[in-house]
């Protein structure tokens, strides 16, 4: 590492080390401020306002790096090939949240799910990880439907399985999550609920990608929006009894433009 430049263009406290070690440093190692050994910094970065992906500009400004803000590339992601039967028309739900602040209401999801269903005609597939928790609150769901119309594959599929479902669906809907930051980049649309956290924070800084994602926060109905440090989990000094997204709704209009029109009311 001695005559190396190490750039940690997130904060990553195992990263401390090398700035004993380097010849050259730039990056976070402490805090949200950018620091280096070599060029002079200012910045720092904001991340209750600011996008996630502002404070790796400054490095690239200063190591002389081309970008274009609004179309920065992003990577292509492999998939594996998963067999759901003989069907073309499905949507995949992730509905689980580890975080109550992100998470869209139960209730709220068997209404969408039960209109997807009956008024669209989609077969709905639920994933998500192998944990405990999810797997408990995506059956609560799942537990509803005895047909075919709805298939839980919580805690069944690979990371790559899981992207081929995405990537092959009409729609993908879900928090804001791993699977919903998988959707940003392979799902045909997508619509996303980020409860405590501002939406322009988080989605991709692409035009194209953008362009397909239905984003939906709790600014509408909480005056305390956004509470969302961009590290922890915040705590709610609203209501006791508010819950994020309870008064958020996917309404027809956005429903017809996402999927190309199907129903009058909602």
């Amino acid at each position: 590492l001695k005559n190396s430049l190490v750039i940690s263009p997130v904060l990553v406290f195992a990263h401390f080390k090398y700035i004993f070690q380097s010849k050259y440093f730039i990056g976070y190692f402490i805090g949200s401020k950018l620091v280096s050994n070599f060029i002079k910094c200012s910045y720092k970065h904001n991340p209750k306002n600011e996008h996630f992906l502002e404070k790796v500009f400054p490095i690239l400004d200063l190591i002389g790096i081309d970008y274009d803000k609004d179309n920065l590339e992003y990577p292509m992601l492999k998939t594996k090939y998963y067999d759901i039967g003989s069907t073309d028309k499905y949507i995949v739900v992730a509905p689980y949240s580890n975080w109550k602040e992100r998470q869209y209401p139960i209730d709220n999801y068997k209404k969408l799910i039960n209109d997807l269903i009956h008024r669209y005609n989609y077969k709905i597939i639920l994933i998500g990880s192998p944990g405990s928790n999810e797997i408990i609150f995506n059956k609560l769901i799942s537990d509803l439907y005895v047909d075919n119309n709805l298939i839980d594959l919580t805690g069944k599929t690979s990371i790559l399985e899981m992207n081929y479902l995405i990537n092959k669906a009409q729609l993908f809907i879900g928090n804001d999550s791993g699977p919903a930051n998988i959707s940003y980049l392979t799902a045909k649309k997508s619509i996303v609920f980020f409860g405590s956290v501002r939406f322009e924070n988080r989605l991709p800084l692409n035009n194209k990608l953008k362009s397909n994602i239905l984003a939906l926060d709790s600014r509408m109905s909480c005056k305390f929006f956004p509470c969302y440090n961009g590290y922890n989990a915040p705590t709610c000094i609203n209501d006791k009894k508010y819950i994020c997204l309870s008064e958020t709704f996917v309404n027809v209009e956005q429903l017809n433009n996402i999927l190309g029109g199907g129903v009058s009311e909602y």
